[in-house]
């Protein structure tokens, strides 16, 4: 019985809304053959799934993506792990790397899709809702939301902030123009307000120009650095999957505020076209809702019994597949919808 991988939806032609669970796709795509797991987009969390990403092996239940990346290493023996070709440099790289994008680019990531109002009304909630099943599409998208909150607070920038820059004109509150030889007048009070509010969108928007900065640069000069495929050598690591997934992320999702994705545009070309090709290496053409959730043959019934890596191998991995493997989650009963409903609102 094949591995099946559990994930969010798809959503801005991405296998999934989540970057964990992109980051994992990434890796069974390019660590394992396509005939020994299968992709299910979780319409709604089904009994046991209470986190997402969610590896399911016959009875063995893994969530996230380093639990689920040390999984697989141990059950192939070391066989489907993408760091093992690394030299000690380059694992060390690895690991630097990867830290600091999970630190710096996903609060970026955090701030455009959630934190921004427009971009989250607009697009990352009817994404969810286009494809999450009653009660998820109501209860889901506030508490990622919220998450997102938590997770980007320190930064100090609000929804508030990301808002579309004030402008300034001409109003009957202004009175009329001053003559050179009157006495100075204070500005009055909606005036002052639209100064102030003036230099706090210059405030906030170097602000944003430095997290960028700081968030991409290193990794921008390691791009373009480098003469292999990928960033650390001509074989991808686990730091291509959270760069790919974040990335992806980052400049995929058409957006009312591209404030994130403009910057790929305007300072990190060599990042933008890694971004394309790797989103096609490692997912294929253009993902669609339906793809994963209307035209992929429904999962089979699991069974108890755990992969057995022999029955694998490794004689497809890497073959540029066109398509993942997708499967159709089983329609849920009332019963589970009740029970799913509970623990959403438990939470």
């Amino acid at each position: 019985m094949p591995l099946s991988l559990h994930v969010y939806p798809p959503a801005f032609s991405l296998p999934s809304i989540d970057a964990e669970c992109l980051a994992t796709i990434a890796y069974l795509s390019r660590a394992l053959p396509t005939s020994a797991w299968t992709l299910v987009a979780e319409p709604g969390l089904s009994e046991g799934e209470d986190e997402l990403p969610c590896l399911r092996d016959g009875a063995t239940v893994v969530t996230g993506f380093d639990a689920i990346v040390g999984h697989l290493r141990r059950i192939s023996n070391g066989q489907w792990d993408l760091d093992a070709r690394l030299d000690a440099q380059q694992a060390a790289d690895c690991l630097a790397f990867s830290s600091h994008l999970l630190q710096r680019l996903s609060s970026l990531v955090d701030l455009s899709l959630y934190i921004c109002a427009e971009n989250y009304d607009f697009t990352t909630r009817r994404a969810y809702g286009a494809t999450l099943s009653f009660p998820e599409s109501w209860a889901v998208p506030p508490k990622r939301q919220a998450l997102a909150q938590r997770r980007t607070s320190h930064l100090g920038i609000s929804a508030q902030d990301l808002s579309p820059p004030s402008s300034v004109a001409s109003s009957p509150d202004a009175g009329p123009t001053r003559a050179f030889d009157d006495p100075p007048r204070r500005d009055p009070p909606k005036m002052q307000k639209a100064k102030s509010t003036i230099t706090r969108d210059v405030e906030v928007a170097r602000r944003l120009n430095a997290l960028i900065e700081e968030a991409l640069a290193p990794l921008s000069a390691l791009n373009d650095s480098n003469q292999h495929h990928f960033l650390l050598s001509d074989s991808p690591s686990t730091l291509d999957c959270h760069a790919l997934s974040l990335l992806g992320l980052a400049l995929m999702p058409c957006l009312e505020n591209p404030f994130l994705a403009s910057a790929f545009t305007t300072q990190f070309k060599g990042l933008e076209e890694y971004t394309r090709r790797s989103v096609k290496e490692a997912f294929g053409p253009p993902v669609t809702a339906s793809d994963a959730l209307v035209r992929a043959p429904v999962m089979e019934v699991e069974e108890d019994e755990g992969v057995e890596f022999g029955e694998y191998g490794n004689e497809d991995v890497g073959s540029g597949r066109a398509e993942l493997p997708w499967r159709r989650a089983r329609t849920r009963g009332m019963n589970q919808t009740m029970r799913g409903m509970a623990r959403l609102m438990a939470s």
